[in-house]
């Protein structure tokens, strides 16, 4: 039984009556919401994937001078690409020479690329469509976003590379 007064409060010397136990409580609530917001955060950032390894990353760098040079041969020879991708799939790559004219007889291929990730998302022969004069494929689980098209053209001993990125 406590001391009290007689106006029925305790007396000064007497314990208060919650024994101390809210400050330990409040300071252990707030640790735990910052641990758990931390996990949270560490679990949002390792959604995409995490880090990306690039596949070979050292023989691209030991091959970059003569990637270069390829690539100044290529913008050499004058030539333009559209690319348009249709209903999120569909893509149709038009591809013209110097003078303006479409190019109709190359070897197309393209390799799609989400620019988050190190791997292809889809690597394509293009074929002409003798219609349009477009070539065509079709790209397989193409989500929305941005993308990196790849796109190398051989026509005879002539070689047209170049990168379009678009948003689908």
């Amino acid at each position: 039984m406590q001391p009290s007064t007689p106006n029925g409060h305790p007396s000064a010397g007497a314990p208060p009556p919650h024994s101390g136990w809210q400050w330990p409580a409040f300071v252990i609530g707030l640790l735990a919401t910052s641990v758990l917001t931390m996990m949270g955060f560490l679990f949002l950032a390792n959604q995409d994937g995490g880090a990306q390894v690039i596949d070979n990353y050292y023989q691209k760098a030991v091959d970059w001078d003569v990637l270069k040079a390829e690539k100044a041969r290529s913008d050499a020879l004058g030539w333009t690409a559209r690319l348009d991708v249709a209903s999120g799939q569909r893509i149709s790559l038009l591809i013209h020479d110097v003078a303006g004219q479409p190019v109709r007889d190359a070897r197309v291929t393209l390799v799609a690329f989400r620019p988050q990730f190190s791997d292809a998302q889809a690597e394509l022969d293009l074929r002409l469509n003798p219609e349009t004069g477009a070539y065509e494929a079709l790209l397989p689980a193409a989500g929305e976003g941005l993308w990196d098209f790849e796109i190398r053209a051989l026509r005879d001993s002539s070689t047209f590379i170049t990168t379009i990125r678009k948003t689908l």
